[in-house]
């Protein structure tokens, strides 16, 4: 519920109806203390997805923003300043040859990333998804940490 509070006061101004948003967050609320960690997690991510959707600030998640892959091989980052996910490999590098990463980069598995491309559809399906624990604690600690880092960049 934190999750969900906090990106309504960063996402969206006071005084102002948004009737979808309402709606999704008293159905997540609703649901939040009845479910299971694993659970709990999926909904919120898919919450956020729409909230942020609403927002008109939802990540590119169809392909990587440098390659154009719609899979990544291996670990994709999440990076708010770009908007989008990146394949690891497709990171930057600098003089040295080490990767450039930004403390705004969140790191997904690659089944964590459909999964997210799955919630980001569809709040209303998100307790239909089976995934492993370590998935479903993923996204649900994505969900936190992409609205701090938007908040960061003052985007929201």
């Amino acid at each position: 519920a934190y999750v969900l509070a906090r990106a309504l006061t960063a996402l969206f101004e006071r005084e102002v109806a948004y009737p979808q948003v309402y709606e999704a967050v008293r159905r997540a609320w609703k649901l939040l203390g009845q479910l299971e960690a694993n659970r709990r997690s999926l909904l919120e991510m898919a919450t956020v997805a729409l909230l942020l959707r609403e927002a008109g600030i939802m990540p590119l998640l169809d392909k990587c923003q440098r390659c154009g892959t719609s899979r990544p091989r291996e670990t994709a980052v999440l990076d708010p300043e770009r908007g989008g996910w990146t394949c690891l490999t497709c990171l930057p590098v600098n003089p040295t040859g080490r990767r450039l990463q930004s403390t705004a980069f969140l790191s997904l598995s690659p089944r964590s990333l459909r999964c997210l491309k799955y919630l980001a559809i569809s709040q209303q399906h998100a307790l239909r998804l089976k995934v492993a624990d370590c998935e479903s604690r993923q996204l649900g600690q994505l969900a936190g940490s992409y609205i701090g880092a938007v908040q960061n960049l003052g985007v929201a």
